[in-house]
């Protein structure tokens, strides 16, 4: 048996239907937009709420007279200079706009607006804050408590959304109220404009997850909504627009695509076919994809998820859902970027697989000498003080000679045997390595460790954990650390013993930045080292495997000293060892 990934179109195929179907099965990390595997840019910690008290978990982005705006759940705030960091509350005269998990932010007639639970701030950079614009200039009524979603249109005109209702303001700002009013059945998320028409996403009102969900359409003139879509799906997380053409999440794993008459799936997340659902709320406000969690940059989607289960008990990771940015290439749905507990100078992480509480996400020029623009997020991170975080993934600074330090993998497919047992013979990969980089390749033939748990640390090389599950743990396991400091790195038991009830794990790896006490969660892993290919190995190296069972699985991780090294090519070659009877 040959097995060659990518495929003959040079495609990174990951489906995440089954453990068997296409020709990845997990990523953490990882961009396939070149036709290889490399690792992504990597996304920077801006500053949390120890840096500056007003940041929450960032609920929308925009620009605006050349810095970037932000709601968050705690204040409006706008980058310094820089457009990534120095964020600042927004206020003018001492007065601030009020801002929670209801708010959006809009530039509209050259000045940004902030909306809260009950009211729209008019803000004036470097003159005036209005904290009740819409009810004392606009005319409005007081909002509710339900998201407040905020679109300038095609028909430059500023939508409000409140429940199951929008109103519109035009640039003379008046007031045309409750212009579109959906089935009380329904509240808006989110509303998009496309070139022709607005695009309203809900969830289903209440608690009532079992009913379903639409997305409704409107031209901006007809009396009310001209079209309802009604979806399988109690929630509508979030839309973005590629070309013109509105894709959609769910709560049931899926990306759609509007396809003229109704939502055609263009792929699924890991949860549509694994037995669990992701955690959720009957709020708005605390959903596994925020609903200004997607954005487009060029033809791509990107796609600010938290992956931790629902249904799953203690169980708090799943093997191929990390936490963080995913992104949909047209062909493949598959993690990209990390949460990061790190700033530019220093690396204290590789990526955060567990966080709390997810938030907006959005692509943003931030300069004129930029060519792309700039991801920014952030999230609600799991650790011992629970920050809140502004993140940014700066394509123009970390593309082509410096990704910073970062390590990233893919998992393959379980590739079954041809009968019932299969001599795994030798892979070759063709690789680009780099200076300081490696791409170490491990294997496993027997199932997965299937929990998790938390452990406290002790210094840099060891901690100890009072969780059951490690009473099947043995020297040369794996450790994967999910969050906090040391997140994403994988690391190897050197030592382990047992006094009741405390188990104390020594490691191979120096974890910088720990601090005694600090507690995080972890993941053993069953893989075993096959060989590393390091920045002296060039072209296409061999690696014998010489090995007998019913399947095998492989997980090629990349580690990156500056630039990222590049895998080309993998194949794998096989011969059947055990066929069934003639």
């Amino acid at each position: 048996m040959n097995i060659i990934i990518p495929t003959k179109e040079k495609q990174f195929q990951q489906l995440n239907k089954n453990k068997y179907n296409g020709n990845i099965w997990s990523s953490f990390n990882m961009d396939f937009k070149y036709g290889d595997m490399r690792l992504a840019p990597r996304g920077l910690l801006s500053e949390t709420n120890r840096d500056e008290a007003s940041i929450g978990i960032p609920t929308d982005f925009t620009s605006i007279s050349g810095v970037t705006l932000c709601s968050t759940t705690a204040d409006a705030i706008f980058a310094g200079s820089s457009g990534v960091t120095g964020w600042t509350t927004v206020a003018e005269d001492d007065v601030e706009p009020a801002c929670d998990s209801t708010s959006s932010v809009a530039l509209f007639n050259g000045h940004g607006y902030i909306s809260s639970s009950n009211n729209i701030a008019e803000w004036i950079p470097g003159a005036s804050v209005d904290i009740d614009w819409w009810t004392t200039v606009v005319g409005g009524a007081s909002l509710s408590s339900y998201a407040h979603p905020l679109c300038v249109g095609f028909n430059n005109l500023m939508l409000v959304g409140d429940n199951h209702n929008i109103s519109e303001v035009d640039i003379e700002e008046t007031l045309y109220a409750d212009v579109v009013k959906l089935p009380e059945a329904y509240e808006i998320l989110w509303i998009i404009s496309a070139s022709d028409k607005y695009w309203i996403g809900t969830k289903t009102a209440g608690t009532n997850r079992s009913q379903k969900s639409a997305v409704f359409s409107w031209d901006g003139s007809s009396d009310n909504f001209n079209y309802e879509y009604i979806l399988n799906a109690g929630i509508v997380y979030a839309g973005a627009l590629i070309d013109d053409v509105l894709h959609i999440t769910t709560d049931r794993g899926d990306l759609l695509k509007f396809n003229g008459g109704g939502f055609t799936r263009v792929a699924t997340f890991p949860w549509y076919s694994e037995d669990y659902l992701l955690y959720h709320s009957s709020s708005h406000a605390d959903q596994p994809i925020h609903r200004n969690g997607m954005t487009v940059i060029g033809d791509d989607l990107y796609i600010m998820v938290d992956t931790k289960p629902y249904t799953w008990g203690s169980q708090k990771y799943i093997e191929n859902a990390p936490a963080g940015i995913w992104k949909y290439d047209g062909v493949s749905l598959h993690h990209f970027a990390s949460v990061s507990e790190s700033k530019a100078a220093s690396i204290l992480d590789y990526g955060q697989k567990y966080i709390t509480s997810p938030s907006a996400i959005k692509g943003l020029y931030i300069g004129d000498n930029y060519s792309q623009e700039t991801l920014f997020y952030g999230s609600r991170t799991k650790n011992d003080d629970n920050d809140y975080t502004m993140q940014y993934l700066d394509y123009q600074t970390l593309a082509g000679t410096s990704y910073h330090a970062s390590r990233g993998y893919v998992i393959t497919p379980r590739f079954e045997a041809t009968e019932i047992e299969e001599t795994w013979d030798k892979m070759f990969i063709k690789s680009d390595n780099k200076t300081g980089g490696s791409i170490i390749v491990k294997y496993r033939i027997e199932e997965e460790f299937n929990w998790t748990g938390e452990g406290t640390w002790a210094d840099t090389t060891s901690f100890t954990s009072t969780d059951t599950g490690c009473s099947e743990l043995a020297e040369g396991d794996e450790i994967e650390i999910l969050n906090g400091i040391g997140g994403g790195i994988i690391t190897t038991i050197k030592t382990i013993s047992f006094s009741t009830p405390t188990y104390t794990i020594t490691v191979d790896d120096t974890i910088t930045g720990i601090t005694a006490t600090d507690t995080f969660y972890f993941k053993p892993n069953n893989f075993t080292l096959l060989d590393t290919i390091s920045a002296t190995d060039t072209g296409v190296k061999e690696l014998p495997i010489n090995l007998d069972s019913q399947w095998i699985q492989f997980r090629l991780e990349i580690r990156s000293g500056g630039d990222t090294p590049i895998i080309r090519e993998v194949a794998l070659k096989s011969t059947i060892k055990t066929q069934y009877e003639q």
